[in-house]
């Protein structure tokens, strides 16, 4: 299934009507008057994508690029043997340098969204930037955070908020037809 078919059954699976994606003309409409896009939430993915296309041209074949909280590599780090660039994964509300895990990657990018990197708390409340549409409140599901693991970190911005917002159960769903996408959800009881 072509990328953008896949994100529009993704789409599907959250507000079907509200965004239509035509791959054919290459458009976007919004269906409700006063809609907007911000793209801020895809700008680091975009950028990352550029650095590594630039690198490439110049010759460059070993880079890791990270724009905090997205990691796009060109291929794998010196040491022959290595099974690829070597990426920590937060731990959710741990210490700056408790780690949950690494994984090993190469020409691939890894994109984490959570909510315990911009947050407050107030009165025992957890006030986190990824917003549910349809109150305007933040998000509260069973999930601390989701990486993506893919070829683009495009992709991942795109697909870490989307799949976030699904929850695990839809978001495996959106998962199934996207072999070229991995993801790790970190859930509330961890």
């Amino acid at each position: 299934m072509p990328p953008a078919d896949r994100l529009q059954a993704c789409l599907a699976l959250t507000n079907p009507h509200d965004v239509i994606l035509d791959p054919a003309s290459n458009s976007v409409m919004l269906a409700k008057a006063g809609m907007e896009i911000d793209l801020g939430a895809i700008a680091k993915g975009y950028i990352a994508d550029r650095v590594q296309a630039f690198l490439r041209q110049q010759g460059v074949n070993r880079a890791l690029i990270n724009l905090g909280g997205n990691v796009q590599t060109v291929g794998s780090p010196e040491e022959e043997a290595s099974p690829g660039w070597a990426i920590g994964l937060k731990k959710p509300f741990g210490a700056a340098d408790a780690l949950i895990g690494v994984i090993h990657v190469a020409d691939k990018s890894v994109v984490t969204s959570g909510i315990y990197e911009r947050y407050f708390e107030l009165d025992g409340v957890c006030y986190h930037h990824i917003l549910d549409d349809r109150s305007g409140y933040p998000l509260d599901n069973e999930l601390l955070s989701v990486t993506v693991i893919s070829d683009r970190s495009i992709d991942g911005d795109i697909y870490t908020t989307l799949l976030y917002g699904m929850g695990i159960e839809k978001g495996i769903a959106c998962l199934a037809d996207s072999p070229d996408i991995e993801a790790i959800f970190v859930t509330r009881d961890k």
